[in-house]
């Protein structure tokens, strides 16, 4: 019976108070820094950012890679309220509860508001791969290749990469690609994140790498100023939204705002 209660309280925590009203714009706070990471506290890529059902502690997931391309993991907790930022044992089970909708492909509540996915295979030279001659450049995702050598892992890769057979794969809305991984493991959630059920709306870091909501109804709010977003995270009672932005190598500041409609 307790655990019974225990999840109905979980679940209910994480429905939204009402539907959204028709023809209502998203409008985004003044974002404010609540956590700072930095190499001295957490190691590795940030690849999961997951809401607690209360909103008062996050949970992260990093992955280290090495030069052979073997991954460690690592589980932090991050305190909402105090900004600590505490090593973990695991993923708890509320954040793969949360990760499940979070980082779906469609829409929760909404079936026909849904997230495409394209992958293709080409023979590319640096020289001719885009605006700035860089593959790595014009790709959605911060982890790709090059990007563990800083600023000049983008121009490296490119070098590297003369006339060779390059994998990409895009993430689309509604036809828009506002993501691309190239030569890399397409990874959910790291650069969207669906609101929950009730709210029909998703945040995204765009080709520039800035915060972007768009609702079901095909309305854009761009959130400004933001650069380096990744891992944008609604609450569960959809009234936050959390994301990483990436302060320099290997730095990141977890950000939050909060959101509401106006007509």
């Amino acid at each position: 019976m307790l655990t019974t209660f225990v999840v109905l309280a979980l679940l209910a925590q994480g429905q939204p108070a009402s539907q959204p009203p028709k023809g209502a714009r998203l409008t985004v706070s003044k974002q404010r820094a609540v956590v700072k990471l930095s190499g001295d506290a957490v190691r590795g890529a940030p690849v999961k950012l997951s809401w607690s059902p209360d909103g008062m502690v996050m949970y992260l997931l990093t992955v280290e890679r090495d030069l052979w391309g073997n991954e460690k993991d690592h589980h932090y907790l991050l305190g909402m309220a105090d900004g600590s930022v505490k090593p973990f044992e695991g993923e708890p089970l509320w954040s793969v509860q949360y990760w499940a909708w979070k980082s779906a492909l469609v829409c929760p509540g909404v079936p026909d508001f849904k997230i495409e996915t394209e992958s293709r295979t080409e023979r590319k030279t640096a020289t001719g791969a885009g605006a700035g001659g860089s593959l790595a450049q014009n790709s959605g995702d911060p982890y790709g290749p090059g990007s563990a050598l800083g600023p000049q892992g983008a121009a490296i890769f490119a070098a590297g990469t003369q006339s060779q057979m390059v994998t990409t794969t895009t993430f689309k809305l509604r036809g828009h690609v506002f993501s691309e991984f190239v030569n890399s493991r397409p990874i959910l959630g790291l650069t969207y994140g669906w609101a929950p059920e009730g709210f029909g709306a998703i945040a995204f870091s765009n080709e520039k790498h800035e915060l972007e909501l768009v609702d079901a109804a095909g309305a854009h709010t761009k959130v400004i100023p933001t650069k380096g977003v990744v891992l944008p995270a609604w609450a569960a009672d959809g009234r936050r939204l959390a994301w990483l932005a990436q302060k320099g190598r290997g730095k990141f500041a977890l950000m939050i705002a909060d959101v509401s409609r106006e007509q």
